[in-house]
């Protein structure tokens, strides 16, 4: 045991300056440990269940650990946006909360209606499909609508600027309308061509 001892000693002296230096800490630390190790001595069976798995299934998580370490900068990136979407939903919880039994009180309907949803759907897609077919002739007509549209205010405008004199001659044409009604048998539309 001595000689053992002796073989081990010159390492134990290479890292005593390393274990006096994390001493502090690991004192600091220690209640907190001791809190903790009855409910680490709990899961300890479940722990050595598991294990076998564990080991079984380390192979492919080494094979993924490259491809993890090659999208960990994307994700660090997108981290700070789903920090911030997580305290939005974290803000609009409450009101989720709120509106959760009027949720659970429609949802016996929307499960009725479920399978009559569920047959025109296939319809649905075809109409989809089909929209999405003549969506490039529609592309290509819009111009020329937006230029009938446009033509059509303009009308539009001019008619409302005469509309004050049409008004004012309205009476004088009613006067008229029923001699007109009388002699238009008598007139011929090419006589004067």
């Amino acid at each position: 045991m001595t000689e053992k001892c002796e073989k081990i000693r010159p390492d134990c002296e290479k890292i005593r300056p390393d274990c006096e230096k994390v001493r502090p800490d690991c004192e600091k630390i220690r209640p907190d440990c001791e809190k903790i190790r009855p409910d680490c001595e709990k899961i300890r069976p479940d722990c050595e269940k598991i294990r076998p798995d564990c080991e079984k299934v380390r192979p492919d998580c080494e094979k993924v650990r490259p491809d993890c370490e090659k999208i960990r900068p994307d994700c660090e990136k997108v981290r700070p946006d789903c920090e911030k979407i997580r305290l939005d939903c974290e803000k609009i919880r409450p009101d989720c909360e709120k509106i959760r039994p009027d949720c659970e009180k429609v949802r016996p309907d929307c499960e009725k209606v479920r399978p009559d949803c569920e047959k025109v759907r296939p319809d649905c897609e075809n109409i989809r499909a089909d929209c999405e077919k003549i969506r490039p002739d529609c592309e290509k007509i819009r111009p020329d609508c937006e230029k009938i549209r446009a033509d059509c205010e303009k009308i539009r405008a001019d008619c409302e600027k005469i509309r004050p004199d049409c008004e004012k001659i309205r009476p004088d044409c009613e006067k008229i309308r029923p001699d007109c009604e009388k002699i238009r048998p008598d007139c011929d539309p090419y006589r004067f061509y």
